[in-house]
């Protein structure tokens, strides 16, 4: 009872029906060319604050970043080389990594074999796997660099991350 009070005074405040007596205003004033819609009450995802800034409900997660787990399975590297020679070392010294996938302008899949390091980046052996490079514009050379790289030694996490991004 109390949220549907709420949500009218919202709505309310931010249709502008504010009339104080007295005030001056006619009628015909009060019917300008400035009519807003109403959202609907119905509208359970988003609660009109003011003007066109809606208030996102918290029960879902912002649908831009890209979960990793860190399982011992997932290796990544911010130092991307060509010809499969990329370092990977493992993430879970970072714990589950967020990735705004949103600051990305270009994404790139491999399948081989890869070196994997350590923690301190020391050559442990290599592995087979798939790899998910994140490319942005770099605007000083005016080109594509891989600024992340992520490789997933089990296929079953590397298809949920391109799942993920698919439905993007």
């Amino acid at each position: 009872m109390t949220a549907l009070l709420q949500s009218q005074r919202v709505q309310s405040h931010w249709t502008g029906n504010h009339r104080r007596a007295g005030a001056g205003i006619s009628e015909d004033a009060s019917t300008s060319s400035t009519k807003r819609r109403r959202p609907s009450l119905d509208d359970s995802d988003s609660i009109p604050m003011h003007d066109d800034v809606l208030l996102q409900s918290s029960s879902s997660p912002p649908r831009s970043f890209l979960l990793i787990n860190s399982s011992s399975g997932t290796y990544q590297s911010e130092e991307y080389k060509a010809k499969r020679e990329t370092m990977y070392v493992p993430t879970r010294g970072l714990g589950d990594v967020l990735i705004n996938v949103r600051n990305v302008d270009q994404l790139t899949c491999e399948t081989g074999s890869f070196f994997l390091g350590d923690e301190a980046g020391k050559y442990v052996g290599s592995t087979q796997g798939s790899v998910l490079n994140l490319w942005r514009y770099d605007t000083s050379d005016r080109r594509l660099r891989v600024t992340q790289s992520l490789l997933f030694t089990s296929s079953e996490e590397f298809s949920k991350a391109v799942a993920f991004l698919q439905a993007l």
